[in-house]
């Protein structure tokens, strides 16, 4: 999910080419603007946490781009192996 800084900065073609160069395939592409509600069931682990208030209402001043990708390669990054791994098994977030 590319966040609401990122969307604002112009940012959503250069993270996707990260994601690209990486060996993943991009599948899917969303931009959307996502609820209070709909932010706090995806966050909900988080819930308990101080910065909690404070991560809803950034995530919801403005539109994100939610991306599906899946690995084209068996040569990946560790990191983007194991987001894209957990992403299969509906691991709540995955930022970049």
């Amino acid at each position: 999910m590319v966040k609401p800084d990122g969307v604002q900065r112009g940012l959503i073609g250069d993270i996707m080419k990260r994601f690209e160069q990486k060996g993943f395939k991009l599948v899917a592409l969303k931009f959307t603007q996502p609820t209070v509600e709909l932010l706090q069931q995806h966050y909900a682990d988080l819930s308990k946490k101080p910065f909690f208030s404070g991560l809803v209402k950034f995530m919801a001043t403005s539109p994100v781009c939610c991306m599906v990708s899946a690995p084209s390669c068996v040569e990946i990054s560790p990191y983007l192996w194991l987001a894209w791994y957990s992403s299969l098994h509906m691991c709540p977030r995955i930022l970049v």
